[in-house]
């Protein structure tokens, strides 16, 4: 979710993802590292997000037949993860 410009939330939508399942990793400045799913029964991407653009930064993905990233941990000082 991000406040829109009336301060009410407003769901961001993660391009060719499922919207089953999405996890916010870490952050860093105002990006936000997301692990998501993105086909059943389970492949899934790590990307950056900008929630105030909406702008997407793919990292790690991979074909609907295999299942891509299965976790992940942020680290360093830049990055504290605000979910698990």
């Amino acid at each position: 979710m991000k406040l829109s410009p009336g301060s009410s939330p407003a769901a961001v939508t993660l391009t060719g993802t499922t919207g089953n399942y999405s996890t916010i990793v870490g952050a860093a400045g105002d990006r936000l590292l997301v692990l998501a799913q993105t086909s059943c029964p389970g492949t899934s991407e790590l990307l950056w997000l900008n929630p105030s653009t909406g702008a997407e930064q793919m990292l790690l993905s991979a074909q609907s037949s295999e299942a891509g990233v299965t976790s992940a941990a942020a680290f360093g000082s830049d990055l504290g993860a605000i979910a698990g």
